[in-house]
């Protein structure tokens, strides 16, 4: 009997603990986040739940949005309710066998009575108490591991659906204002044609261009409108509150310092990877411990007391059932099986990740080289065809409709700018969470002038068109 003692010392621990086991846990997965560059999350029952939305004069930034996230989104409660489960089967694994109470009372027909009571313990599961809570407690692990991931990847939501929005509000304050000079377009030709100075068919074509730069103002403010439902979903608000962003995207960094040895920081970091690999060690452990057990049957250990005609008899009791047939083979099987199921699974999820992480650092580099061809090249070239297409009407070698006509190209290179740009932060915050948090945390602190930035004096780059 002495190796139950152990066993019991250990459901002791564990039982006086029950009431701080969630909140541990809780703090252990803002550690886990932590170490990652992820904010804390305050835990609680009742996260998100009757909280009042962020301020109307707030702008809500990068950080802020995850932040409030943390505190205002449903995901929240679910995930601390994941972590109360996995306690419970910690609990339930560090419980210790009930005990069997038997009683009975024979009686004699000259009057006397047999009575016999007992009491028994399932010895067996009193061995295997030790193996079981090692097991629930790396269990609960995996979740602590599991839970960090799926708040990462919240995280990532809400950053990425900050980007859309933020490049929604500023692509339809764009469109709107190219609407507006398609309009004014419109109209000045409407009165060139009243006056006889301008053919049927090219006022035709200018009101085309009116209305299509209308319908193309109506869907990208339909678009900035889906963008903010979705934003506000993640972050745990309502479109009706009076909350807001700026609708200005961060300029690019200078550079990208990404790590030469990315890959092999995401496979030490990542959540998932690591939950996976302990699932793998937690399952052939259950695997070794099922083998070393497989010929313990039923083993009950017991008391009992006998009182029959004045006299009492009393003593220990002892059953073993013994596996003679079994050896319990399918047990061992289902348990290897799953060991080399796991395996497969790490497997899979390491490969993923490299070939992830790997596509990921492609899209990222594409995406800079793109914005940066939009910043360097191609924007600046649209505002000198405007400036040089102005000169020329200045001095009548040009028609207004022509400047007019390179006004509207000039403000479609700045919206495609803005979508190259915002294509980069989402390139950027998906590497960070394929990389588990190896990348530096986003801070943007600037703003990225809509009419792109200045290349040279002669042009008068950074004016708003």
């Amino acid at each position: 009997m002495r190796t139950c003692f152990p066993a019991l010392a250990m459901a002791g621990v564990i039982l006086t603990s029950a009431c701080a086991t969630r909140d541990r846990d809780a703090e252990q997965v803002n550690q886990l986040l932590a170490a990652r560059g992820t904010a804390a999350v305050p835990w609680t029952a009742s996260s998100g739940q009757g909280q009042r939305p962020a301020p109307a004069s707030e702008a809500l930034s990068l950080r802020r949005s995850v932040e409030l996230a943390f505190s205002h989104s449903p995901v929240i409660r679910e995930q601390y309710a994941e972590l109360g489960i996995g306690a419970a089967e910690m609990l339930e694994a560090g419980k210790v066998p009930d005990l069997g109470l038997e009683y009975s009372r024979l009686s004699f027909d000259d009057g006397h009575a047999q009575v016999t009571r007992g009491v028994t313990l399932a010895l067996a599961d009193l061995l295997l108490l030790p193996g079981r809570v090692r097991i629930a407690n790396a269990g609960q692990q995996i979740t602590r591991d599991r839970v960090a991931a799926k708040l990462s990847q919240l995280e990532a939501d809400v950053e990425a659906a900050w980007f859309d929005y933020t490049s929604a509000l500023q692509a339809a304050e764009v469109q709107s204002r190219a609407a507006q000079a398609s309009r004014a377009s419109a109209e000045y030709a409407r009165r060139l044609h009243a006056a006889g100075n301008l053919p049927a068919r090219a006022q035709a074509q200018e009101l085309a261009a009116a209305s299509s730069g209308d319908i193309a103002a109506a869907r990208a403010k339909a678009h900035a409108q889906e963008a903010r439902a979705r934003f506000a979903t993640l972050v745990g608000l309502s479109t009706r509150d009076d909350w807001r962003l700026e609708p200005r995207l961060p300029p690019l960094p200078h550079h990208d310092d990404e790590p030469q040895d990315l890959v092999r920081r995401a496979l030490e970091s990542r959540l998932d990877v690591a939950a996976a690999r302990r699932e793998a060690a937690l399952l052939e452990q259950a695997w070794r411990t099922t083998r070393f057990w497989r010929w313990l049957g039923d083993f009950d250990v017991g008391y009992e007391r006998e009182r029959d005609h004045g006299s009492v008899l009393r003593g220990p009791t002892f059953r073993l059932g013994l596996p003679l047939l079994s050896w319990n083979r399918g047990g061992v099987l289902r348990a290897r099986s799953s060991m080399e199921a796991a395996r497969a699974r790490l497997a899979a999820v390491e490969l993923d990740t490299e070939n992830e992480v790997a596509l990921a650092l492609d899209r990222l580099d594409t995406a800079r080289k793109i914005a940066d061809a939009y910043r360097v090249t191609l924007v600046p070239e649209r505002e000198n065809v405007t400036a040089r297409t102005v000169e020329e009407v200045n001095f009548m070698l040009a028609g207004a409709f022509e400047a007019l006509a390179a006004r509207r190209e000039q403000f479609e290179a700045y919206r495609e700018y803005i979508e190259a740009v915002r294509d980069y932060w989402l390139a950027r915050v998906e590497l960070r969470r394929l990389s588990g948090g190896a990348l530096p945390a986003l801070a943007p602190d600037g703003t990225l002038n809509i009419d792109a930035p200045a290349t040279g004096p002669s042009h008068g780059h950074g004016e708003h068109p």
